[in-house]
């Protein structure tokens, strides 16, 4: 039956080209059938040969997973057609009055016809590029290129290339660059970017080549305002992106957009308490979450009683949560990771941002250093709360005596040098100061700097290589003569970090090395006036190191399947100089229980 067919196709087919006769095509234009339950489009086929003149000339291994059903009935013979063939190789034409012929497209032209039509209903730009002529022969190509922010120049990280129908992929790396590996032909490339208008380009690409694509951030033009109560992350597995955008518009308390207020609305994330910007991820402890600016982890992560968090969203580019599975790249911590990134500075032209609140002002800008190699961004907020309370003195007594004061600023440097890579500094600093009447003096700091080189090794390897520095503080005073003291706390935490990305077709690897040097004041105290009755006291300094190996694969089953496996071995180590106590078998370690101590020396 199949080299029958197989022969009745070739004969006409080959008439076809000869010469395509168009009469009489009004009969099967208007022919509708009825069709009583879904089906494949090979058995419609078969059926309709029986009970009506009309012929159809296929292979069956054509036609056999297209399907029809009964909501197609009443649609004209070809709407029905193009309908069962759409987004498929399989095209069809009419033949003189009785005979419809199905064809296979190998090349896929249909199939990128069909997307590139559906994209421009959807406003969607497609821009036409070709690479190379066509010799005829089928070779392995690379493209590569970066996609940037076309009113800054800046980068786009982990924007997403795709070509259509292929189940081909990748994201941008640190400095917006990516890479594919293609056979030589015609594609459908597409650029995707959270908060940026989606790019198309059909490529005809028979050499190496670069398509460097610069993408617009424009608003979405709705008929209709819809409001709910959809949150402002697009979800990934185990991983939430925070639209910066969005955060701007979002509901805010006293004027105040807040990252860490936001992720209290999501599933399995809870708050410490009703005046606090602290948060619990499925039952773990605040300080089970790892918060990291610019890759530098951040201690304290709250201004004014918790009020507010300590990081000014007009200064942040994105921000990404994990709650679920924490990629191998992340340690220290069990319930959930925070990473932020900070804003760079325009590369072409200097502007700014100024806004004033109910209880704090900021300002941001930023602009070249040298056009389009360089730039720099500076963005501090600051709090005139201490003004209110002395407003209301005359309702609450001596409250003008207290004093809620806090600041934050950051600084980010970005170079792209000549070799590719690109290099950049940030830091971030916050103080905080809090009093109530006679009570005691409350204060905290962070700080932290960072320098990092993002290039790349091989078309498909790329590395980062970073030097960080940290230092949180926490001081408490009292300046009642008979009682004062100053009792401080700090830990200070420099770091280097060495990662890797390969990127392969199917496979994502990730693989690194990390080293943090800790070292924790945990204690001392000291008397501040000549009357006190407090004694000074000093608790040992302690250092150690921890160091980190990982490795990580995300392997994509399909488009809409991935997994990702990782390992991460951590090490944690105590050096000296300290003490180490032995103690009685079998009794509590307390210091009644000593028998012996070593002394470990330094390092």
């Amino acid at each position: 039956m199949k080299i029958i067919r197989l022969k009745k196709y070739l004969c006409l087919v080959g008439f076809l080209l000869v010469f395509r006769l168009v009469v009489g095509q009004d009969k099967l234009d208007s022919l509708s059938l009825t069709i009583q339950k879904e089906q494949t489009l090979l058995e419609f086929c078969l059926a309709a040969e029986e009970t009506n003149t009309i012929r159809f000339y296929f292979i069956p291994d054509w036609i056999d997973k297209l399907r029809v059903s009964p909501y197609d009935s009443g649609l004209s013979l070809r709407d029905l057609l193009k309908k069962a063939t759409a987004n498929s190789e399989i095209d069809f034409y009419f033949l003189d009055n009785y005979a419809v012929i199905f064809i296979k497209d190998p090349s896929g032209s249909k199939v990128r016809d069909n997307f590139v039509e559906t994209a421009k209903r959807n406003k969607i730009k497609v821009d036409q590029l070709d690479i190379g002529r066509d010799d005829g022969i089928v070779k392995e190509v690379q493209l590569q290129g970066v996609v940037q922010d076309k009113e800054h120049n800046s980068p786009l990280v982990g924007a997403l290339v795709y070509v259509n129908g292929e189940n081909i992929q990748t994201t941008t790396d640190a400095t917006g660059r990516f890479q594919l590996k293609l056979l030589s032909g015609e594609y459908i490339i597409g650029f995707r970017y959270v908060n940026f208008e989606e790019r198309i380009v059909r490529l005809n690409i028979f050499e190496d080549g670069v398509v460097n694509m610069k993408m617009d951030e424009l608003p979405t033009t709705l008929n209709e305002v819809i409001v709910s109560d959809k949150s402002i992350t697009s979800s990934r597995v185990g991983e939430s992106s925070i639209k910066m955008t969005d955060l701007t518009r979002a509901p805010t308390f006293l004027g105040e957009a807040d990252i860490v207020k936001q992720l209290q609305t999501q599933p399995g994330v809870t708050s410490v308490s009703e005046a606090s910007s602290g948060f619990n991820v499925r039952g773990g402890g605040v300080d089970q979450n790892l918060v990291l600016y610019d890759g530098v982890p951040v201690f304290n992560t709250s201004h004014a009683f918790g009020f507010f968090s300590s990081f000014n969203a007009d200064a942040i580019k994105e921000a990404s949560f994990q709650k679920g599975g924490i990629s191998a790249e992340f340690g220290g911590r069990v319930s959930s990771v925070l990473k932020m990134v900070s804003k760079e500075g325009d590369y072409n032209r200097w502007g700014g941002e100024f806004g004033i609140g109910l209880v704090s002002t900021n300002l941001t800008i930023g602009g070249p250093i040298k056009r389009d190699t360089s730039s720099l961004l500076i963005s501090f907020r600051t709090t005139y709360s201490d003004w209110i309370l002395k407003l209301l003195q005359n309702s609450y007594n001596d409250i003008e005596k207290s004093s809620v004061f806090f600041y934050d600023g950051s600084i980010k440097y970005a170079q792209k040098l000549k070799d590719g890579g690109k290099l950049t500094f940030s830091s971030y600093v916050s103080q905080d100061k809090f009093t109530l009447s006679t009570d005691t003096l409350n204060s905290w700091q962070n700080i932290t700097l960072s320098m990092r080189y993002d290039n790349k090794i091989a078309d498909d390897l790329f590395f980062s290589v970073g030097a960080y520095i940290g230092n949180y503080s926490f001081s408490v005073e009292k300046d009642q003569p008979s009682t004062a003291f100053n009792l401080k706390y700090n830990t200070f935490y420099p770091a280097i970090k060495f990662d890797f990305n390969l990127d392969k077709p199917r496979n994502k690897y990730a693989f690194g090395f990390h080293s943090t040097f800790y070292n924790f004041s945990p204690g001392e105290l000291r008397p501040t006036s000549p009357e006190s009755n407090s004694k000074t006291t000093v608790i040992p300094e302690e250092n150690s190191f921890e160091n980190a190996l990982y490795f990580s694969d995300v392997f994509f089953l399909g488009e809409k399947l991935s997994i990702e496996v990782g390992i991460r071995l951590s090490l944690f180590t105590r050096i000296g100089p300290a003490t180490g106590y032995l103690y009685e078998p079998d009794s509590p370690k307390e210091p009644y229980n000593i028998i012996d101590s070593v002394q470990y020396r330094s390092g």
